[in-house]
């Protein structure tokens, strides 16, 4: 086993529902990294992921900071940092780390947030924004060939078209049934 394959039955395990399995096996991924900074910042990151997702917010803060002590400016763990922020209900204060993750790296999850925070804070009109960025984004990648995933789904229902969001999430739960697709679906 070596970090790649740890960090697989930790993806599976998290798509079957066994989070504890899931945070067992990434644990194995970071130990089994090495000398790769960037593999190993990688994985890191992903525990803090799963950390945050089972609410363990101060784990999951460590896990990113020492993704940033591995790779320092490494974008998936100042995300990482600015979640457990808005988790923390510090809203205005991840406004400015979030707003230089969205600068370095545009992708739909980072404006989604933003845009999020955002509205929590009054600001509709730049969260409409970012909103209409991260949907572009999303239907540029679909017209190139990309295959909708359950974010693209989750994305819709949100801030789409409900009829558009369901078809897509029973796209999504055909091609990889799993907790995530499942969840993308009942919530379309």
């Amino acid at each position: 086993p070596n970090l790649a394959s740890y960090a697989r039955a930790s993806y599976f395990r998290e798509l079957h529902g066994d989070t504890e399995g899931a945070l067992e096996a990434m644990r194995l991924a970071v130990s089994a990294g090495g000398d790769a900074a960037e593999q190993v910042a990688y994985v890191q990151t992903l525990l803090g992921d799963l950390l945050l997702h089972t609410g363990r917010v101060e784990d999951a803060r460590d896990a990113y900071q020492l993704a940033l002590v591995r790779l320092p400016g490494y974008v998936d763990a100042r995300f990482g940092l600015t979640r457990a922020q808005v988790q923390d209900g510090a809203l205005a204060a991840s406004l400015a780390p979030l707003r230089r993750v969205v600068r370095d790296r545009p992708d739909p999850d980072h404006l989604l947030l933003l845009a999020e925070v955002e509205l929590r804070l009054g600001m509709s009109a730049p969260a409409r924004v970012h909103v209409e960025r991260a949907r572009a984004t999303e239907r540029r990648a679909l017209r190139t060939g990309s295959r909708a995933d359950a974010g693209v789904a989750l994305l819709e229902a949100s801030y789409g078209r409900p009829a558009d969001a369901v078809e897509i999430a029973r796209r999504v739960w055909d091609a990889a049934p799993s907790v995530t697709s499942a969840d993308a679906l009942g919530y379309a």
